[in-house]
């Protein structure tokens, strides 16, 4: 297991085979092996030339230097560790939880690579790795995670009536035969970023009386899929003119 320092096989010789005592190694002689490695991976260990004749089938040995197991911790939204810490919303930035190691280096020196982060909404999985062969991680190599959609408070749209004002007459419109309704408008700052939001509004009506308009996210802008917009909702008249009411 890797630990850091160089490793090999240890190569001993021995006259008769038949007679080889595996518990008392130290009765034969140590060969100089050369070939020795500390990274985690498979090589082949070499006896370097001596006062004996080794046959070409004991020349080498393959050996492996496994990786060295630890543990890590993930964490999410201010460091926490529950589910809900793992649930982000939406805010213009690349977001995703954090991973640390917590234990089985033996005190040796392990970093992580950087965790893949994202900014659109949408669910995700976030991968831990060492960033050398040397460790492997035995728990929690992943972490799923979401980044919730940000919700729109209704009271910022922006709704404007006639000629763009947004006094109560300016939603009062002239009967005309034509279909009326007011505009909205949607601005956010978000990171310190002046956003324009996509809406459209439905409800327009050439009937005279009362309605309401509703504004909703264009889904034709592929921006607003980050977004979440309910009860945006104005009142407006259609009103009969003075002049065609008397007529």
């Amino acid at each position: 297991i890797y630990d850091g320092q160089p490793h090999a096989p240890e190569a001993r010789r021995i006259p008769d085979r038949a007679a080889y005592n595996p518990a008392n190694p130290a009765t034969y002689d140590v060969l100089p092996v050369g070939g020795a490695m500390t990274d985690a991976g498979v090589y082949y260990a070499y006896i370097l030339p001596c006062n004996y004749e080794i046959d070409d089938a004991d020349a080498d040995c393959m050996f492996e230097i496994r990786p060295r197991e630890i543990t890590v911790q993930w964490s999410g939204v201010n460091g926490g560790t529950s589910a809900a810490d793992f649930e982000y919303t939406y805010n213009g930035l690349a977001q995703g939880p954090s991973v640390t190691v917590t234990g089985g280096t033996n005190g040796l020196q392990c970093n992580l690579k950087p965790v893949i982060k994202y900014v659109d909404a949408g669910s995700y999985t976030a991968y831990a790795e060492a960033d050398s062969g040397n460790f492997v991680i035995l728990n929690g190599a992943s972490q799923n995670f979401t980044v919730k959609k940000m919700t729109i408070n209704p009271n910022d749209v922006v709704w404007a009536g006639v000629n763009g004002g947004t006094s109560a007459n300016d939603f009062k419109f002239a009967a005309d035969g034509n279909p009326h309704a007011p505009t909205a408008t949607l601005e956010l700052t978000i990171n310190g970023a002046q956003v324009t939001i996509t809406l459209k509004v439905t409800g327009a009506t050439a009937a005279v009386g009362t309605h309401k308009a509703y504004a909703t996210l264009d889904s034709s802008d592929i921006r607003n899929a980050n977004f979440t917009l309910s009860g945006a909702e104005k009142i407006f008249t259609v009103e009969e003119s003075a002049i065609r009411a008397i007529m």
